[in-house]
């Protein structure tokens, strides 16, 4: 079986990542992983190696969708730069913020698939079904419209 690769990729990262360094020789372009598999990029701020690098900014959208990689990247980062120099402790106060807000929503989710699974014991047999964040979300929006679901 043979396959080919375009490093296409590759080289996008690269450039970005010397458009990163242009900017300031700190931040640093990485790639993660989230829990469903999707490659995703962010920013960090390195100082040295006896403080841990911040986190400046998460290329993905607020359903937690991955960006494109694209110049819109260093684009935001020299917006966030053209405010002044980036206030480490307001994006770690931004980070913890969001920290707590997912760990709600996982809560809420937890808690509605605890009382399904509840209500389900009571009737007997069953097979619970894994709810995705997309699913929550989508009725949590009913809710809020006062939709029943």
């Amino acid at each position: 079986m043979s396959s080919l690769v375009i490093p296409w990729e590759a080289s996008d990262e690269r450039a970005v990542q010397l458009q990163l360094h242009e900017l300031d020789p700190h931040l640093i372009l990485t790639r993660e992983r989230d829990h469903l598999g999707r490659d995703y990029y962010v920013v960090i701020y390195y100082t040295n190696g006896t403080v841990p690098p911040d986190l400046v900014v998460d290329w993905r959208d607020a359903m937690d969708v991955p960006k494109p990689l694209s110049s819109g990247l260093v684009y935001e980062i020299q917006r966030m730069m053209s405010e002044g120099p980036p206030d480490m402790e307001k994006i770690r106060r931004h980070n913890e913020a969001l920290r707590a807000q997912r760990n709600q929503e996982s809560a809420e989710m937890l808690e509605e698939i605890a009382k399904d699974f509840d209500r389900y014991r009571r009737i007997g047999n069953f097979m619970v079904v894994p709810r995705s964040r997309a699913l929550y979300l989508a009725r949590s929006r009913g809710r809020r419209r006062g939709v029943a679901s």
